[in-house]
């Protein structure tokens, strides 16, 4: 997989911070429990998946 060059590219430094951010608003450990803690009734539109 080639890696992304240019404006759409984000440092690294960049996504460890926002996703700290994410963990911490949701009161979550890790993306895993982040994304078990969306998956509840209201935060995502579970339709769209199936």
């Amino acid at each position: 997989m080639p890696e992304l060059d240019g404006p759409a590219a984000t440092a690294e430094g960049s996504v460890k911070t926002y996703m700290s951010t994410i963990l911490g608003r949701l009161g979550a450990r890790d993306r895993t429990e982040a994304a078990l803690i969306a998956d509840e009734p209201g935060l995502t539109d579970s339709s769209a998946r199936r």
